[in-house]
């Protein structure tokens, strides 16, 4: 995996400085944005705080993967893909609409399952499966991928891009922080109390009616 930093922040605090961190950890030039789109797969991370970018890379022909430790405005309305564990489970989300039960793949902070995902989709690398010792590592390359794999993927990247083209608008970004800063003004922990009914419901209706326009 090609992976570096690609700056550094507060390096006076690092035993031995700058100079010792770039011997410690890889440092290259950050990729242009442009040139993301030119892959399947758009890994998105947190940086020193959430990740600004997930926006602009569901509106790519790219599927994304995202990992976070933060409750953004959006996570309610969104849904991320993942594998049905039955056949009742797979039948029903094969009945469903593709738009409203995928829209990126989830990955945990821990980031371990990673070639995992990649293997579902694409196929297992030879160096990871000599790792794991898999008899599929003699295999050619083309009986190692998965037939539906590419389609899984665009399936994905394009649900990802209806969602922000339809949901994840301008309008919706604008109108949903402010229940929480109405009901802050006010002290409220209660849903009994009207300061913290009158402005949300007034939101959640002009919003379901914007998304009819």
């Amino acid at each position: 995996m090609d992976v570096a930093f690609v700056s550094s922040v507060d390096s006076d605090h690092y035993p031995g400085g700058l100079a010792q961190q770039v011997i410690d950890h890889r440092f290259d030039d950050a990729a242009v944005l442009s040139d993301y789109w030119a892959h399947k797969y758009l890994l998105d991370l947190d940086g020193m705080s959430y990740s600004g970018k997930f926006f602009a890379f569901l509106g790519s022909d790219s599927a994304i993967i995202k990992s976070s430790v933060y409750q953004e405005f959006f996570s309610d309305w969104i849904q991320p893909w993942c594998v049905p564990f039955s056949s009742f489970v797979r039948h029903l989300l094969y009945t469903m609409d593709a738009v409203s039960r995928l829209h990126y793949i989830p990955l945990s902070t821990s980031y371990a399952e990673i070639y995992n995902i990649h293997a579902f989709f694409s196929g297992g690398t030879s160096d990871a499966l000599a790792v794991v010792n898999s008899t599929a590592q003699h295999l050619p390359r083309r009986q190692r991928i998965p037939l539906d794999g590419d389609q899984r993927l665009r399936r994905i990247a394009r649900a990802g891009k209806h969602w922000k083209n339809t949901i994840g608008r301008r309008v919706d970004m604008e109108g949903e922080p402010i229940p929480h800063v109405q009901s802050t003004l006010y002290g409220v922990n209660s849903l009994s109390s009207p300061h913290s009914i009158c402005l949300p419901v007034m939101l959640r209706v002009c919003s379901a009616g914007s998304r009819r326009s």
